[in-house]
């Protein structure tokens, strides 16, 4: 009997990679409404905080919530370095080896975190866009409370 372990045929290697794509698939739609469930709840606790602020003719409440809003923002920024490291990365490798871009032996085929793949370029420009979406965002939610402030 011996030790020495197979090698996956290249049908094989394809279909690890279909489901590979179907788990990867699943971790977008996590993070997606990961990303989405903060800006919520960023959102309403702005409202309410509005809200309970001009009820309560306390204006020191309207500079508190750009703090919390900030936090939100910080959490989101980390949350999309992971999913650009983690999962955006290993969909364009998979891709890559689909299109032909990159060789099926030479791919490393069940390699969750990325880490033993050789690297494709990034792709900055999404990762900008990405960040600056998220900027814009956060940044209309922690100047608005200090413009009602400044109208009051």
């Amino acid at each position: 009997m011996s030790n020495k372990p197979t090698k996956l045929s290249n049908i094989q290697k394809l279909e690890i990679l279909k489901i590979e794509l179907c788990l990867l698939q699943s971790r977008f739609d996590k993070y997606d409404d990961l990303f989405f469930r903060n800006r919520q709840i960023s959102v309403t606790i702005t409202v309410a905080g509005i809200g309970a602020a001009i009820t309560a003719n306390k204006p020191l409440l309207l500079f508190i919530l750009p703090l919390a809003n900030i936090f939100f923002l910080f959490l989101e920024l980390f949350n999309r370095l992971v999913f650009f490291r983690k999962i955006v990365e290993r969909h364009e490798l998979i891709r890559a080896v689909l299109n032909g871009k990159l060789s099926l032996d030479e791919f490393i085929v069940y390699d969750p975190f990325n880490d033993l793949q050789l690297k494709l370029p990034k792709r900055q420009n999404i990762i900008y866009l990405s960040y600056i979406e998220t900027l814009s965002f956060y940044g209309t939610v922690i100047i608005l409370p200090i413009l009602i402030e400044k109208i009051l």
